[in-house]
């Protein structure tokens, strides 16, 4: 089970700035989903799927209709909200976001994460067989796929 405890953007992720939107192309897998900033000069963004990766840091991007080229440096990661947790499959239940996949959970707070009465700020509780661990909070898309993919071994649904 994953579960993520989600107000807004703004309330879990206070420190995220415009310019921290950024993808690091070495966190860049086969399948992870990003943004391309002002796709059709309408300020509007469009959200892509990464289908192919080149050592120049070359993104091959597809939305299932577009497929186009752009540098690693020209897309933007891709942040977690309600409507992004919701296309990834996971359930809303009140303030709660859940997805099952045994034998792992993994928990998203608006406060801090506590191990041993101990608070860990900035980080989220993942649960396996009964032990928790603690971890950097994630705040992108792509990083909760390649999380749910190394712990799975199979890619994260996102139906954008």
């Amino acid at each position: 089970m994953v579960d993520c405890q989600v107000n807004s953007v703004a309330s879990i992720f206070p420190f995220l700035k415009q310019k921290d939107m950024a993808i690091k192309a070495e966190e860049i897998m086969m399948g992870n989903w990003v943004s391309i900033p002002n796709y059709f000069r309408n300020d509007e963004d469009r959200l892509m799927q990464v289908k192919g990766l080149s050592e120049d840091n070359t993104l091959e991007l597809s939305d299932g209709k577009i497929r186009t080229i752009r540098q690693c440096k020209d897309v933007d990661a891709v942040v977690i909200s309600e409507d992004i947790l919701l296309k990834c499959g996971f359930e809303r239940k009140g303030r709660l976001y859940q997805m099952e996949f045994f034998p792992f959970s993994i928990d998203f707070v608006n406060d801090d994460t506590y191990l041993d009465d101990a608070p860990i700020p900035d980080h989220y509780a993942l649960h396996f067989n009964g032990a928790t661990f603690s971890h950097p909070r994630m705040v992108y898309l792509h990083q909760l796929q390649n999380l749910y993919y190394s712990l799975t071994g199979t890619h994260l649904t996102f139906k954008p």
